[in-house]
């Protein structure tokens, strides 16, 4: 029968790697002519995610509810682990392990590779060989005068000795007798007894075996175990563990746990991480260390799946938080826990997790973090972004169904004020991940309710995020009252390059119906080096669509005006601003965007030619040049059609000739587009001058003073002596073009939408 599992490797960090999921089978390896477990990807069908040899050496052993086989892989160097869909399964594999190494495995399900122990007397190697052979040890008795040889044996076994060790500490009660002489130590005040227990006990833990591990973190054993960790030579001051254990760690149940076991497994599980984290983090090895969170995680796994399939704790859980009071502690602590629990949700395999997820929207998850959001306080809001983020990553489908279907979209305005109003950078931060997971279209099914999503961002959301990047800001970039953070103006205009990135239709519509671009370049005046190199970073983004929309818009509007200017003003001082500025051209060269190139050396060449220290402006002159010398090679003035490049995203959801003809029109038939009334003046604090008027001033007023051209008389009807271009409307004449833009809605039926990229 096919045995499917997924596979997990432990990284370096800690945190269990998922390879993908697969078919694991016991197979003959030509290669290495041995047995081995070999583990087929499911989806690339024959590309093997896993092939490992079968090794007399390797501790195997079987965790959670026996449905998880582990092992320290050392070729990996690290703990791997083969999750199992189904028990049946994983006693399957186990058995086929057991054949073929009977004195290893014991041959049954749950057996463990053991050693042959008789009364602390004798040994039977793991390998099978006698007492005596390269790899047998034996451990002395546990008495009072053989404590200093026990710790010696403990502390210089070898890789191959571990195991057998470990086995014989498991067998005779010998545990429980060390710790009897710990205590009679303690009651005698024998200090060099007390190191030597120390260093038994450190012994152990070091033998990094999961099963001693989990025997010495028992009820009865924890305490002693942590008093005999207490007495490290090294440490100059007595450390009170036990104290903090017995006193001051306290077990809260936000929801009574009626299931002993899994309280008992909650009580190991912090034990563990104490002993990982407080007592021994400065000898833990990197494999006692694997180990141990190897320990956590599955605690973790168990625990998760036998509260959800508790009929009465959900829901218990859910009652308590719809009906508690918001500045109520326990409340408080009941989110803390929710918290929790989803975090844990992503180690579990797919289909249990979907179900858990399933479970927790039926009960109102989305309902009480609206309530959160709306009324908590920042750190409360803090946790459900972490949950939201969660659950976007997890079961993102769940989520949007909710945004779409809830009345007025209350959730999904909470988030973007968040945004635009939030005072905690690193909640707004969370919150921007969740927006942006949340629209991918990587991450979507591509049904109804992911492309209403994106329609009400759209059309409901995204007018707000756009107007709070130019707020509060005064001439010259000077800061009003009321005004956005730096950082959140940051987040917005990483959120609406991700746009560009990935949505093709809905953001053009809007870059040409709200002057978006225009309002992201005001950002060029503000005092934060990092916050101007953000917008230029976006007008980047759109050039590197190489899409004509784009490239038409940025020349229509002259919005390379400023940035050329703000670079200008910039000196030669060598900075991020500059650097940017300069690959932004060099961008333009290298991928020939012929209607840019021509509109750059035409309109800014006699500005940027003293620029000598690169050779950028220079070749995108020669490139020009060369294109004149060859007829134009169908170049314009930039205002026409232009022959570029289409866009370099085509993929299933790529728009329809009829929607790429729209913007195409638009941009030849009717200036719709915004003026460069709005041209931008640098910062004063990069040298270069300053406007004193709004940005909606008069069409003839120049905020960017330069050199007038030869071919000024030359100028289309509208243009502005700048080289900008009056917007005109329907219904709205050329005497009008000092007052802003009035909102217009699109004519029915000019367009249709597609699919979001």
């Amino acid at each position: 029968m096919q045995v499917r599992v997924k596979v997990y490797r432990l990284s370096q960090e800690g945190r269990w790697d998922d390879k993908g999921a697969g078919y694991v089978s016991v197979e003959f390896l030509n290669q290495c002519e041995a047995p081995g477990l070999v583990v087929v990807s499911e989806e690339n069908h024959g590309k093997p995610l896993m092939v490992h040899r079968i090794r007399r050496d390797v501790p195997y052993h079987r965790q959670g509810e026996d449905t998880i086989i582990s092992w320290q892989d050392p070729e990996f160097g690290t703990e791997v682990a083969l999750s199992f869909q189904e028990s049946v399964g994983c006693d399957s594999i186990w058995n086929e392990l057991g054949a073929l190494h009977p004195e290893v495995f014991g041959g049954g399900p749950g057996a463990r590779r053991r050693g042959c122990v008789d009364e602390f007397e004798s040994v039977t190697s793991v390998s099978g060989e006698e007492p005596g052979g390269p790899c047998a040890v034996e451990l002395p008795p546990p008495l009072m005068a053989n404590l200093e040889e026990l710790a010696r044996v403990l502390n210089e076994a070898g890789l191959h000795q571990r195991e057998a060790l470990a086995a014989q500490l498991l067998q005779c009660d010998y545990i429980p007798k060390v710790l009897k002489m710990f205590e009679t130590c303690e009651d005698l005040e024998d200090r060099a007894a007390l190191v030597n227990i120390y260093r038994v006990v450190r012994g152990m833990i070091m033998l990094t075996d999961s099963a001693l591990l989990e025997e010495l973190l028992k009820e009865q054993h924890v305490i002693p175990v942590v008093g005999a960790l207490e007495y490290d030579p090294d440490v100059p001051v007595h450390i009170r563990h036990r104290e903090f254990l017995r006193d001051k760690a306290l077990f809260k149940e936000v929801v009574p746990v009626t299931d002993e076991k899994v309280k008992a497994k909650i009580h190991q599980t912090y034990r563990i991480q104490y002993l990982k984290d407080v007592i021994l983090p400065r000898v833990l090895d990197d494999q006692a260390f694997t180990t141990m969170m190897s320990l956590v995680l599955f605690n973790n796994m168990d625990v998760v799946c036998a509260l959800g399939r508790d009929e009465k704790f959900l829901p218990e859980l859910f009652r308590q938080l719809q009906e508690g009071a918001i500045g109520d502690q326990h409340w408080a602590d009941l989110v803390a826990f929710l918290q929790e629990f989803c975090s844990l949700l992503r180690h579990l395999q797919p289909a249990l997790r979907q179900q858990l997820y399933a479970k927790l929207v039926e009960l109102g998850l989305y309902r009480v973090l609206t309530r959160v959001m709306k009324e908590g306080k920042t750190g409360m809001r803090l946790k459900v972004a972490d949950i939201l983020l969660s659950a976007v990553q997890q079961d993102g489908q769940s989520l949007r169904l909710f945004l779409v279907d809830q009345p007025d979209h209350e959730l999904f305005f909470l988030l973007v004020r968040e945004l635009t109003e939030g005072a905690d950078y690193g909640l707004s931060e969370q919150i921007m991940d969740v927006i942006r997971t949340m629209l991918d279209p990587e991450t979507m099914d591509q049904g109804a309710s992911d492309k209403k999503i994106i329609d009400i961002f759209y059309e409901k959301h995204l007018s707000s995020l756009v107007e709070a990047l130019g707020s509060g800001l005064g001439g010259a970039g000077q800061r009003q009252d009321r005004c956005l953070a730096a950082p959140s103006r940051g987040l917005i205009l990483e959120l609406l390059r991700f746009c560009v990135q990935h949505h093709t239709y809905n953001i053009k519509y809007y870059v040409l119906k709200n002057n978006v671009l225009e309002k992201v370049l005001t950002l060029l005046r503000v005092p934060e080096k990092w916050l101007v190199v953000a917008a230029l970073r976006f007008v980047r983004t759109c050039v590197a669509e190489k899409d004509d929309f784009y490239n038409r818009y940025l020349m229509r509007n002259n919005l390379f005006e400023p940035v050329v200017d703000l670079f200008i003003a910039n000196g030669e001082r060598y900075n991020l601003l500059n650097s940017t500025v300069i690959e932004l051209m060099e961008f333009i060269r290298k991928e020939n965007i012929k209607a840019l190139i021509v509109h750059i050396v035409e309109k800014f060449y006699h500005k940027l030619q003293a620029v000598t220290y690169v050779d950028t402006f220079a070749q995108l002159k020669q490139k020009y040049d060369q294109s004149m010398e060859r007829g134009g090679g169908g170049f314009t003035d930039g205002f026409g059609p232009v022959l570029g490049s289409a866009s370099n995203r085509r993929d299933p959801r790529e728009m329809d000739r009829d929607e790429e003809d729209y913007f195409r029109d638009a941009g030849e038939e009717t200036d719709i587009m915004p003026a460069t009334a709005m041209a931008i003046a640098p910062a004063a604090a990069m040298g270069g001058p300053v406007s004193n008027g709004p940005l909606s001033n008069a069409c003839d007023v120049r905020l960017v003073p330069y050199e007038e051209d030869e071919d000024e008389e030359a100028k289309p009807e509208g243009q502005l002596h700048g080289g900008g271009q009056v917007a005109t409307s329907p219904g709205v004449s050329n005497d009008q073009g000092s007052k802003r833009h009035p909102e217009r809605a699109s004519p029915e039926g000019s367009f249709k939408r597609s699919k979001p990229r």
